[in-house]
């Protein structure tokens, strides 16, 4: 089955129990666009398309590609580092021990540093 952007934007609206109304206003359009987006009928500006990604926690790509749901690498990059900037200081800091620790046990040698990325 294809999925179509309107769709994945209800879909994924649903899974994180959000309203049309409460979508609309974190993206900044009307509710009633939203709407007409959720049923295919009308298609929005990349503009629009990257604010609605964002507050559903997916990529633009993800929500113009027809596959169900493979994200490709640099997609999965691109939401783990959304859900990254979201985490406390010392949440990232066991994030970085962690990678440093698992580069260490592979014999790599780079350094995860605060600054990373």
């Amino acid at each position: 089955m294809k999925y179509s952007i309107g769709n994945k934007i209800r879909k994924h609206r649903k899974k994180k129990k959000l309203t049309l109304e409460k979508l609309a206003e974190m993206s900044e359009i009307s509710k009633s666009y939203l709407w007409l987006l959720e049923k295919n009928n009308s298609k929005p500006s990349a503009e629009i398309l990257e604010r609605i990604a964002n507050n559903l926690d997916v990529t633009t790509s993800y929500l113009l590609n027809d596959k169900q749901g493979r994200l490709s690498e640099d997609d999965k990059d691109e939401v783990f580092y959304r859900d990254y900037k979201k985490l406390s200081e010392d949440q990232k800091g066991t994030i970085r021990a962690l990678l440093n620790f698992l580069s260490s046990e592979k014999g790599q040698t780079f350094k995860v540093t605060k600054n990373a990325r």
